[in-house]
């Protein structure tokens, strides 16, 4: 539910993992674990972030 809290108009948002720790108050071991399930079960696309080189927050592509 919190991803869906940081999503656009076209279902998407880009909050770092530690965010989402915080938000949920779990570690950043169980959102890992929790996305993959996610994306496995094909409710979400993960999609790695690069600016100038630079790896940042990934994003999320929620589909419902």
């Amino acid at each position: 539910m919190w991803l869906c809290s940081f999503t656009d108009e076209k279902g998407q948002c880009y909050p770092s993992v530690n965010r989402l720790a915080e938000c949920c108050g779990l570690s950043r071991k169980t959102i890992i674990e929790r996305v993959k399930v996610l994306i496995d079960k094909g409710f979400l696309t993960k999609f790695h972030r690069f600016i100038e080189n630079s790896q940042q927050s990934n994003l999320y592509q929620i589909h419902l």
